[in-house]
């Protein structure tokens, strides 16, 4: 399809005033970046067919916004860096400009989504607001501002000073988390549509010509200049939101360091920051440096942005599912309009308990902000209530009339069958014993039997018991009776380490199944081990080995039944330190279809990576010794380039192996 380069240029303009205006957004951020994207490359490709936009060079991105207000000085916007070697190019462009250390310093600041404000005091008193509007010029909003149902934390009317002087503090008009979600309660509560998102809720308040419901916003200081020493305790300071190691990095030698650990810092914990935010600012402090570098008719050269993967998106709370784990737990799933999140569209989020439904006041149509914790996990952050929302109501008891009980914070299942029936479909699922044909429906049917009350029963199951299992309007039958009965026979040879994880023991889990199978190395041990032996394992504390202690003597006469049985009790010999990987910590990431790799799920290959002496990992770091990068690798390729670490593709690792 031919690029439409003037539409695409339209629609960029018209997502930038709808930002800057506070309007409903039009497209995503990671839409709006591509969309810019799309349109420089077209116009490397085709130079005689630009344009005059203002998309890359304007403020606002040359969206006609209001301007009747000029500024002593620029409010500029900011360049952006997209990785770590333009931090490093920047630093060195500080360090450059610098005169003498004590210039070369920079500020971490996080980047706040809100509204750019130039505010103005005379006399202890706030007597003008005014908006970035497109960076020479702004809108006088002072009116609306100080509106009485308007209350801005760290922006205060009067000052508790005496001094006579004037000054102006610049900075970020936003709402806090708090902020939003009490804003957006009342605003509900007015009978008025929620806003979606505490952008579009800072810039939709000052821009309603009525305000019937009160609102709650917080202004953070990022310039200032004449700010009385009295009167400092009444600002919020960008410089002060984030502790890495102050907020100020000197760029000396070991400069470059501090501020990547202080980036990648921000990046773990920002989805639970209080204010919203989507990267970090890097600034130069001196004045100096400051006029050295100057600035274009867009940014200074002295600061820059570096934006983080989107890892929060909105969405609407659609269903919540209850679901009975292995051990009879009673688990709940947010379901949820699709939403890229972090690279990847997610649409399911563990609610882990009740008392967090609760707490959160998670319901059947709420409007969600959704994260990945740890990047992995989705995770509902907060929510917003409407009138058209249905309050979610936990279930009292299942199916059959049995009721639900409390464990600490936690429902369980008081029915038996619906817990060993789910425990035998895990057992049964394809990263631990992998028996093909035994999904929960058949599980479900064994077990009503009276066929399966434990693991170890269903090793005991014969092909006639199979053949003539009650299953739907008839019976299993022969020909999946067969199939079943051969594929429960062949997981008795599962390794040690599967059969650790198939007994569903609470706390472990596939990848401390393969932990306990390499300390122990039999099922005759880990049932002798106490838990003291049990926390010599690698990352086993005092509380999980308890937990796990208890749930292997609760399976003390399954564990032997499975032993008699013939089900592997013991692990292969132990990993030599010749082996390929010894001591290698490993990464694969990307998809592996067409490779030597293609049949090996993430649980297969962490365990091939331990077979041969590795440790298997999930993120890149500077302890990574090989990345194992299939097609689509992304910024875990990217990461591990910058770092030097080693990496082969898919086929160089299967023949590295010997597969």
């Amino acid at each position: 399809m031919t690029f439409d380069y003037p539409a695409a240029i339209a629609r960029a303009q018209e997502a930038a005033l709808a930002y800057y205006n506070g309007d409903e957004p039009t497209m995503t951020d990671a839409e709006y970046d591509q969309l810019l994207a799309e349109i420089m490359q077209h116009e490397v490709d085709y130079p005689n067919e630009k344009v005059d936009h203002g998309l890359f060079t304007a403020v606002a991105a040359g969206s006609a916004v209001a301007a009747d207000v000029p500024h002593p000085s620029p409010m500029l916007s900011l360049d952006k860096v997209t990785d770590e070697s333009d931090i490093l190019k920047f630093l060195a462009r500080i360090a450059e400009a610098a005169p003498d250390a004590a210039d070369s310093r920079v500020s971490v600041q996080p980047k706040l989504d809100g509204m750019a404000i130039r505010a103005r005091y005379e006399d202890a008193k706030l007597v003008q607001v005014v908006t970035r509007g497109d960076g020479r010029s702004g809108e006088d909003v002072t009116a609306r501002v100080l509106r009485d149902n308007i209350e801005i934390a760290h922006l205060p009317r009067y000052l508790p000073t005496s001094a006579p002087v004037s000054f102006e503090v610049r900075g970020e008009l936003l709402m806090s988390h708090d902020d939003f979600l009490a804003s957006n309660a009342n605003r509900v509560a007015a009978g008025k549509a929620s806003f979606a998102n505490p952008r579009n809720a800072t810039a939709g308040t000052v821009r309603a010509d009525k305000l019937e419901y009160d609102v709650q916003l917080t202004f953070v200081t990022y310039e200032h200049d004449g700010i009385p020493a009295d009167a400092e305790s009444q600002f919020l300071f960008a410089d002060d939101l984030l502790n890495y190691g102050g907020g100020a990095h000197a760029t000396g030698t070991a400069a470059p360091a501090l501020v990547l650990e202080a980036i990648d810092l921000f990046g773990s914990d920002r989805a639970t920051f209080d204010y919203p935010t989507d990267g970090v600012v890097l600034k130069a402090t001196s004045p100096r440096v400051r006029n050295v570098l100057g600035e274009t008719s867009r940014a200074p050269r002295w600061a820059v942005a570096y934006k983080y993967e989107a890892q929060t998106g909105e969405t609407t709370i659609r269903d919540i599912l209850v679901e009975v784990g292995r051990t009879g737990n009673l688990s709940f799933t947010a379901v949820f309009d699709p939403v890229l999140v972090d690279g990847s569209t997610i649409s399911r989020a563990s609610l882990h308990n009740v008392d967090l439904i609760a707490d959160k006041d998670i319901r059947i149509g709420s409007k969600a902000i959704v994260y990945k914790a740890n990047d992995i996990i989705p995770q509902v952050l907060s929510v917003t209530n409407g009138p058209d929302t249905t309050p979610w109501v936990p279930p009292t008891e299942d199916a059959d009339g049995f009721p639900y009980e409390y464990a600490g914070k936690f429902l369980r299942s008081t029915n038996p069958a619906d817990s060993v029936a789910a425990l035998i479909t895990y057992a049964a699922s394809r990263d631990v014993l992998d028996i093909d044909t035994l999904g929960r429906s058949v599980a479900d049917a064994m077990v009503e039997s009276g066929l399966v009350s434990d693991l170890a029963d269903l090793f005991e199951v014969s092909f006639n018991q199979l053949e003539s299992l009650p299953f739907g309007d008839g019976v299993f039958g022969e020909t999946r009776a067969s199939k079943l009965y051969w594929n429960i026979a062949a997981a008795k040879e599962q390794p040690l380490n599967r059969v650790i994880t198939a007994l569903g023991i609470r706390k472990t889990g596939r990848t401390f199944g393969r932990r306990l199978a390499a300390h122990f190395r039999s099922l005759d041990a880990l049932l002798e081990a106490m838990p003291e032996d049990l926390q010599q394992v690698e990352g086993i504390a005092a509380g999980r080995a308890e937990v796990i202690y208890s749930g292997v003597q609760h399976n003390r006469q399954v564990i032997r039944r499975l032993i008699e049985l013939g089900v592997t009790s013991t692990a292969d010999e132990a990993v030599s330190a010749g082996a390929p990987l010894a001591g290698m910590t490993v990464v694969v990431t990307g998809s592996t279809k067409g490779t030597k790799l293609e049949a090996y799920g993430r649980n297969e290959m962490n365990e091939l990576i331990e077979k041969n002496g590795g440790k298997s990992s999930g993120s890149v770091s500077k302890n990574t010794s090989l990345l194992v990068a299939g097609e689509g690798a992304g910024s875990k390729l990217t990461k591990a380039e910058q770092l030097g670490v080693e990496t082969i593709s898919p086929d160089e690792f299967a023949e590295r192996l010997g597969l």
